[in-house]
């Protein structure tokens, strides 16, 4: 039986990750540093709790000797623990006390968990090491104003983010033969005060119903009145789909005329063969 390890899964994207690894028939080791919850959680879930807080070394260290003495191996690391942080508008008002308390949780808490981990993880035949991470933490999506990277002011999880993705690069590099991969879960529901609602992402903002739907999570208004095409409006799904702004002209029997080809000009001064037929007729 697959083995699988979830840090912050006491609510939120943890919660739903552990729940559909029991419906796939893992063994499912939830991870949280609030025992009351977490205990909870684990108990509403069917997965055994184990508590750890990502921050502290010790409890990581702990974490890990209590999964070694009761599964002795994990198969599947899902390092999710982490905080978006206050949003700043202004650069200037970033401080090194909110910056370090995000990165101690998750760029410096994915890299405890996976290196306390690696030992346990190694005794598998098939190790994997799942991120959680965001396109946030894009440099390409940041600096495109037309992104909601770009409009969410987090300057403090984005960079925490970047870190992860390049953490998980050399994670991959540095181990064969395990497979190590980043996870976006994109955009959440808010949360609300049950244990086992989703967290709000900080991957884009709550829209209204008066904010315009987001080109890239939010899907199109359905129309009541969707009809189905033409078949002379079908067209292939290929290039401009728009109609055709002259449409060449077109017979008595509907297929388009041949266009005429304009008559070779003639140099100055030349003279035809005798017994020359013109093209032109």
């Amino acid at each position: 039986m697959t083995i699988t390890f979830v840090t912050g899964a006491n609510r939120g994207i943890g919660y739903e990750a552990v729940r559909r690894f029991v419906a796939l028939g893992h063994d499912v080791l939830l991870g949280a540093r609030d025992p009351e919850r977490g205990a909870k959680a684990a108990a509403e879930l069917g997965a055994r709790f184990v508590a750890i807080d990502v921050r502290d070394q010790a409890s990581v260290d702990a974490a890990a000797a209590d999964v070694a003495a009761h599964e002795g191996r994990i198969d599947v690391l899902v390092n999710n623990a982490g905080i978006p942080g206050p949003r700043v508008s202004d650069i200037l008002e970033v401080t090194a006390a909110e910056a370090e308390r995000v990165m101690q949780t998750n760029y410096l808490g994915t890299l405890r968990t996976t290196r306390a981990f690696l030992p346990l993880l190694d005794k598998s035949d098939a190790p994997r090491i799942v991120n959680v991470s965001s396109s946030m933490g894009s440099f390409t999506r940041s600096v495109d104003p037309a992104t909601l990277e770009h409009a969410t002011p987090l300057p403090f999880y984005q960079p925490s983010k970047a870190a992860i993705n390049m953490l998980t690069l050399k994670y991959a590099e540095a181990l064969p033969r395990f497979r190590v991969n980043i996870a976006d879960p994109a955009r959440q529901p808010p949360r609300s005060t049950t244990t086992s609602a989703p967290r709000p992402s900080p991957r884009a903002p709550t829209s209204s119903s008066n904010s315009p739907p987001s080109p890239r999570t939010d899907p199109p208004a359905a129309t009541s009145a969707a009809t189905e095409p033409s078949r002379g409006d079908r067209r292939r799904p290929c290039g401009d789909h728009r109609a055709d702004p002259q449409p060449r002209p077109r017979g008595r029997r509907g297929k388009p005329e041949r266009l005429q080809r304009p008559a070779p000009r003639r140099r100055r001064g030349h003279q035809r063969p005798a017994g020359h037929r013109s093209r032109d007729r």
